[in-house]
C-alpha cells in the first residue's frame, strides 16, 4: 500500500508540474483609477502618433485575448456581429476611463482574435494645457473649438479634446486609433 501511495503522489505530482498554466493579468484594471499618459513627455507624443504607444503593456493591433491576458477582464463591455465583422467595445477603469473598441471583419470569429483598433483615455484631473501639448506634439493636423470644447487632431491617428477652464484649456481624453480593415 504504502508503493502505490509513493506511486500515485508522485504520479500526482508530476501532473501538477506539468499542467497547462492559464496566463494571468499582469494588471487589474478593473476597477482602477486610470489617468491619461505624459503628454508632456516627447517620447509619449512620438509613440501616440506612430500608433506605437503602449498603456499597461496593449497596443494597437493586439488581440482582445492579450489585452485580457495583460489587463483582465473589462468593468462592462458589449459586441455585436453584422454587416461582415464583430465588433467589441470595452471599458476599464473605475469610471470606465479606458474605453478599447476592436474588431474583426468576420462575423463567426470568436471575439478572442478581435483587434485592438482604438484606445480612448479619459481624465479629469485637468492635467495637461493645450499650449504645452501642442508645442510637444507640433501643429495639428486640424483644430476644432465650439464653446468650452477643443478638440485637435494628428495624422488621422490621434484626438486630444479639451474642456476650458477660466481662461485655459486642459485635456480631458486622449484617443489614438489606427483601422486595420
Amino acid at each position: 500500500m504504502k508503493k502505490f501511495m509513493t506511486a500515485f503522489l508522485t504520479l500526482a505530482l508530476l501532473i501538477t508540474l506539468f499542467a497547462p498554466v492559464s496566463e494571468a493579468s499582469t494588471y487589474t484594471l478593473k476597477n482602477k483609477a486610470l489617468k491619461m499618459p505624459n503628454l508632456y513627455s516627447t517620447t509619449v507624443a512620438s509613440q501616440l502618433k506612430s500608433g506605437t504607444f503602449k498603456y499597461y503593456g496593449v497596443k494597437l493591433g493586439n488581440s482582445k485575448r492579450y489585452m485580457y491576458n495583460m489587463w483582465g477582464s473589462a468593468a462592462s463591455s458589449s459586441v455585436s456581429r453584422g454587416y461582415g465583422s464583430t465588433d467589441g467595445l470595452y471599458f476599464y477603469g473605475n469610471d470606465w476611463q479606458v474605453t478599447v473598441d476592436a474588431s474583426y471583419p468576420n462575423t463567426r470569429i470568436s471575439t478572442d482574435k478581435l483587434i485592438v483598433e482604438s484606445i480612448s483615455i479619459a481624465d479629469d484631473y485637468h492635467k495637461y494645457e493645450y499650449s504645452k501639448i501642442k508645442s510637444i506634439f507640433g501643429s495639428p493636423q486640424s483644430i476644432y473649438t465650439d464653446g468650452n470644447y477643443r478638440s485637435i487632431n494628428y495624422k488621422d491617428k490621434v484626438d486630444i479634446s479639451f474642456t476650458k477652464i477660466g481662461s485655459k484649456w486642459y485635456a480631458d481624453e486622449v484617443s489614438y486609433y489606427k483601422y486595420s480593415f
